[in-house]
C-alpha cells in the first residue's frame, strides 16, 4: 500500500478495490467482528482491562458503541487535533469526519468524549448497522442486558454462543483476561469446561519439538451441541468443531489451546495445513478413547441426573498413558499511557 497526498488532507493509503472488498467481508458473523474489537482493546499497546458494549441512538440511527479504559490521546491533544488550531490538515480531517458520520458539528463530536470516564480510554461508534432482507435490525437489542442475533429456524437447535453476545463473551477467553460489560451488566466469565460433566484432564497433545498441550474432555449437558473448542493465545477461534469419531461421541466437548496453529486472518478458523490436520487426527483418536472410557466407567450419562457426580474426573491424570496414542506430531511455525483515543466507524 502506498500513501498519497490529497488536497492538503492527511496522507491516504492508495489500495485496490479488491483489497477493500476482501477486508470488509472477512468477518461473516457479527460476533466474530465484535470479538476483534474486544481483543484489540486487550492488546498490549492499549492495555484495557475493562470494556463496555452498548447501543445508543444518534439522530434516529441505531448505533453500537464500544468504550474501554485503555490508552489513547489525552483530552487536550484530542481537542486540539479536532479544532484545527495546529494544522490546516487537521481541520480538513475534521470536515471529513463530520461529512461522513452522524455528527454535524464539532461540538456534537466533542460531547461524545465526555462519556469516557477517567484519564484514558477509547470510544468506538458503529452506525449503518446491517438489516435483514425484511428491513429488521440484524442485531436484536430487545433482550435485557444482552445483544442477540435472531437465528431463523432451520429445524436444529443453535448453540447459545451463536445467538447471544453475552454467552459468546463468557467463553471468548480460555482464561479470563479483561472485564466485559454488555448493556450495563458485567459478563460472568465461565470457561466452557466448567459447565461440563465427567471432566477428564488426563489427556495432552505434543507437537514435534514443543511442550505438551493439555486437553480437557467432558460431557455437555446439551447433547445437541458438541465438538472441539479450539483456542489460540487464549482466544476462541473455532467452536464446536466436529471430527469423524463424533458420530459415536455425541455430547462430548474437547477444549484445547492451539498456539502451534496459524489462525486465518478473520480469526474464525485455522489454516488447513499439515499441522492442523495432524492435530485434528490426534484429537479424534483421543476423543474416541475418552468416549469409550465414559461408556465403560460411567455408563450412559443421559440416565444420570445426580448432580453429585458432575464435574468429577473419571481417572487421575497419567502422562505416561499419553505416549501410547502417538502424540509426537509435526508442528508448523508459529499508544502511550495517559492518552485517549476516539474512533468512529460505519458498519
Amino acid at each position: 500500500m502506498a500513501a498519497r497526498q490529497t488536497e492538503g488532507r492527511i496522507p491516504l493509503s492508495a489500495i485496490s478495490i479488491q483489497y477493500l472488498h476482501t477486508n470488509s467481508t472477512s468477518h461473516t458473523r457479527p460476533f466474530s467482528a465484535i470479538a476483534e474489537l474486544i481483543v484489540n482493546g486487550y492488546d498490549h499497546h492499549v492495555n484495557a482491562n475493562q470494556i463496555w458494549i452498548d447501543k445508543t441512538q444518534i439522530k434516529d440511527k441505531e448505533c453500537l458503541t464500544f468504550m474501554d479504559n485503555g490508552n489513547g490521546f489525552s483530552p487536550d491533544l484530542m481537542q486540539r487535533k479536532l479544532s484545527g488550531s495546529e494544522m490546516w490538515q487537521n481541520r480538513a480531517s475534521l470536515r471529513d469526519i463530520l461529512d461522513h458520520s452522524p455528527f454535524n458539528t464539532e461540538e456534537e463530536l466533542l460531547t461524545e468524549l465526555q462519556a469516557i470516564e477517567g484519564p484514558t480510554g477509547t470510544k468506538i461508534i458503529i452506525w449503518n448497522l446491517c438489516r435483514t432482507s425484511e428491513g429488521k435490525m440484524e442485531l436484536d437489542f430487545t433482550a435485557e442486558n444482552d445483544i442477540r442475533i435472531i437465528c431463523n429456524g432451520s429445524g436444529t437447535s443453535v448453540p447459545e454462543i451463536h445467538s447471544s453476545l453475552r454467552a459468546y463473551c463468557s467463553i471468548l477467553y480460555l482464561r479470563p483476561s479483561m472485564q466485559i460489560n454488555i448493556r450495563g451488566k458485567k459478563v460472568e466469565d465461565r470457561p466452557i469446561y466448567e459447565s461440563l460433566d465427567y471432566i477428564d484432564r488426563s489427556y495432552s497433545y505434543k507437537p514435534l519439538t514443543l511442550e505438551r498441550i493439555p486437553i480437557i474432555f467432558g460431557n455437555n449437558k446439551s447433547k445437541e451441541h458438541y465438538g472441539l473448542m479450539m483456542y489460540h493465545n487464549n482466544r476462541l477461534i473455532k467452536a464446536y468443531k466436529r471430527v469423524t469419531t463424533q458420530m459415536t461421541s455425541i455430547g462430548v466437548i474437547g477444549v484445547i489451546e492451539c498456539n502451534h496453529l496459524s489462525p486465518t486472518p478473520n480469526k474464525q478458523d485455522f489454516d488447513n495445513d499439515d499441522a492442523y490436520k495432524k492435530t485434528i487426527k490426534s484429537m479424534a483418536e483421543k476423543l474416541r478413547n475418552y468416549s469409550e472410557k465414559i461408556s465403560k466407567n460411567v455408563g450412559d450419562n443421559n440416565s444420570n441426573n445426580n448432580s453429585d457426580n458432575n464435574n468429577v474426573p473419571i481417572e487421575e491424570p497419567n502422562n505416561e498413558r499419553n505416549d501410547e496414542h502417538g502424540e509426537s506430531e509435526e508442528s508448523s511455525g508459529e499508544g502511550p499511557s495517559g492518552k485517549m483515543r476516539f474512533v468512529l466507524s460505519g458498519w
